[in-house]
């Protein structure tokens, strides 16, 4: 009686799984991906998201990935850009990085004041906003099988 239990529900069970599949890959790289293959990928898309920007990309590097703070079943693939550009250019990244399908996350961000001298020369031209260099941290998530 409880297998007919099953077939009778069988169309709504596939129909959830492939809902929450959906639903997941929306959060995070999937597993069919390797750590190499996902990474990649996240270092592809954080870098057109800078240029998308109009931020100029100096520097992009994909790091480790980490497990340790990841939640059961996940990695954090981790990548970090160094950029330059306007205060609403960098705005501009951040809220595409806000909106990236799958998610992303700022671990850090840290902004920097260009020298001395270019910043007198910044204030001098009205039409003009000053530069910025920015160095960010971020994190996706990839699904791990669980053991």
């Amino acid at each position: 009686e409880r297998l007919l239990g099953y077939v009778e529900v069988e169309r709504e069970l596939s129909s959830a799984a492939r809902t929450a599949g959906a639903a997941l890959h929306e959060q995070a790289y999937s597993s069919e991906l390797s750590q190499d293959q996902a990474g990649a990928q996240l270092l592809e898309a954080a870098r057109a998201l800078a240029e998308d920007a109009r931020l100029v990309v100096s520097g992009s590097q994909l790091l480790e990935a980490t497990s340790e703070d990841a939640r059961p079943g996940f990695e954090h693939l981790n990548v970090q850009l160094q950029m330059g550009g306007v205060p609403l250019a960098i705005d501009e990244f951040l809220g595409q990085v806000m909106q990236h399908s799958p998610m992303l996350s700022v671990e850090t961000l840290s902004l920097l004041m260009p020298p001395q001298r270019r910043r007198a020369a910044a204030k001098a031209a009205v039409d003009r906003e000053e530069t910025l260099s920015v160095k960010v941290r971020l994190y996706a998530l990839r699904e791990v099988a669980v053991e």
